[in-house]
């Protein structure tokens, strides 16, 4: 194939995979929402995605993963996800995040043959309870504290990626939201980026961070993020994708 062709291409599938991010986050009353994505290259494996839940007013999915492979394979296997994600959360009234990944691994086994998997985390807020359920699978576990700072998340357990085996370990559990609290979900092209000198930035740091910054709107906390990257990378290219999406309850 010619290299204008593969070019031309690879910038629709960009454009395909850039129409499924939503337009806008949600607006939720009580509630500030920010969410920014970069990809390593024009298409990549990154997502996320935010949806109310048909199991009751006021509680919505917020759906963050990652298709561990690069190109065009990531892009389609990402799509591919988001879709069984929307249909499963569609249908199923009581699709709490853990059944909706056990029933979204299940899916992807039949689906991808490839040894290509996917890291997922879904969180479910209820804004009328201040209530937070989750699921991990792969996944970096989310980031949550008060306003004072400190964690509201106990250590998340071990689990396994979608499209690894048939029943795999997945990670859940349940917390409240007081007044003030953050929630950040973020994929590992966060973390695992690095310098000219090989360090990592690091889990550590980018709590710290978030500490630093958790009175700023929830879009600028992404941005800051972002740009802090940046600056610790100094020119090194990005060597994955990186998505951050921050939740916070305001004061009252």
């Amino acid at each position: 194939m010619p290299e204008r062709d593969l070019q031309r291409q690879l910038d629709f599938a960009g454009k395909i995979q850039t129409s499924m991010l939503p337009e806008f986050v949600p607006a939720i009353k009580g509630y500030d929402i920010g969410a920014r994505l970069r990809q390593a290259q024009e298409i990549g494996g990154d997502f996320y995605y935010f949806m109310p839940l048909l199991s009751g007013a006021g509680k919505t999915a917020y759906i963050i993963a990652d298709v561990m492979d690069k190109g065009l394979p990531a892009a389609v296997y990402a799509l591919a996800t988001l879709s069984k994600i929307h249909s499963i959360l569609s249908l199923y009234s009581r699709a709490t995040p853990e059944k909706t990944l056990m029933e979204l691994n299940l899916e992807l086994r039949h689906l991808i043959k490839e040894d290509t998997y996917i890291t997922a985390q879904i969180v479910e807020i209820d804004s009328d309870l201040h209530t937070v359920k989750y699921a991990v699978m792969g996944h970096p576990p989310m980031i949550a504290m008060g306003m004072d700072g400190n964690s509201l998340l106990d250590r998340v357990s071990d689990s396994q990626p979608l499209n690894m085996v048939d029943d795999p370990d997945i990670a859940f559990g349940r917390f409240g939201l007081p007044p003030g609290a953050l929630i950040a979900l973020y994929t590992d092209g966060i973390t695992e980026q690095h310098d000219s000198n090989d360090i990592y930035f690091g889990l550590p740091k980018l709590t710290n961070l978030l500490r630093e910054y958790r009175h700023c709107p929830a879009q600028k906390i992404c941005d800051l993020v972002m740009d802090r990257v940046d600056e610790f990378c100094d020119g090194i290219p990005p060597s994955d994708d990186r998505t951050i999406m921050v939740i916070k309850r305001n004061h009252s």
